[in-house]
């Protein structure tokens, strides 16, 4: 068995080759005692959303290996409902959208961080039912910390044309107290889309672009703030600094 951080280290190249090595021992690790996943599962729940989705279609590749996953059969004899979530988690990136779907229905009675990212990642699934199952159980996960972990997962998929409006949907049902937090505490890119896209209070887009640490974001509410408040102006260039001011 290779050292579990020696495999983490060997993808922060981006080797495709690296990520498959990296996958086929999360599946191992999946599969032995609760007490040898614990590693495994705390760095994957930590993981940001481009990382998420290395590891999801690194099994799809299969480059080095003619499968990463073991054969169906017993794949599926795994997969019930007291399985480990991490061993759900990556059948969830499996190529039989019926090993997806399996993996699906268990993912969402799981009330964790790894579930929401990986129910997250599923919800452009190409196969309708994995997908449907997938949209249905992140719409029922609105709490603060759920979508901390979800929305940057959702952003991450934006460019997939089945994405089909269910970022808007879903952050719709998020109050507004959940929404300032990732607006100014989520990965850039997530914050970045929040800028342009939502109707973001005075209050909050003034706050971006004093305190943002991405430019780009200070300077796009610098300008939605003053399309909006001309009179913000004297106060942006007092507080803020750089290409803001």
């Amino acid at each position: 068995r290779e050292d579990f951080s020696a495999l983490v280290e060997q993808t922060e190249g981006g080797s495709p080759y690296a990520f498959e090595s990296l996958v086929h021992h999360l599946i191992a690790t999946a599969l032995e005692p609760e007490y040898s996943r614990q590693e495994a599962v705390s760095w994957l729940r930590a993981q940001d959303p481009s990382t998420w989705r290395r590891i999801e279609a690194a099994p799809r590749r299969a480059v080095l290996y003619a499968d990463v996953y073991p054969p169906d059969d017993r794949l599926r004899k795994h997969l019930v409902a007291g399985c480990p979530t991490l061993l759900a988690v990556m059948a969830s990136f499996h190529r039989s959208g019926y090993v997806r779907e399996a993996a699906v229905e268990i993912l969402s009675t799981r009330e964790n961080t790894l579930a929401d990212k990986a129910l997250a990642l599923r919800t452009t699934d190409w196969v309708e039912v994995v997908r449907d199952k997938s949209r249905r159980a992140i719409l029922e996960r609105t709490g603060h910390e759920q979508a901390l972990a979800i929305v940057p997962l959702l952003v991450a998929v934006l460019d997939q044309r089945r994405s089909r409006g269910f970022f808007d949907e879903y952050i719709s049902r998020l109050d507004s107290a959940t929404v300032g937090d990732l607006a100014r505490f989520a990965p850039r890119a997530t914050r970045r889309l929040f800028v342009d896209r939502l109707d973001l209070p005075d209050d909050e887009l003034m706050q971006r672009a004093v305190d943002d640490d991405d430019p780009l974001v200070r300077s796009r509410a610098a300008q939605k703030l003053l399309a909006r408040r001309p009179d913000f102006a004297r106060e942006l260039f007092l507080r803020a600094t750089g290409i803001v001011r």
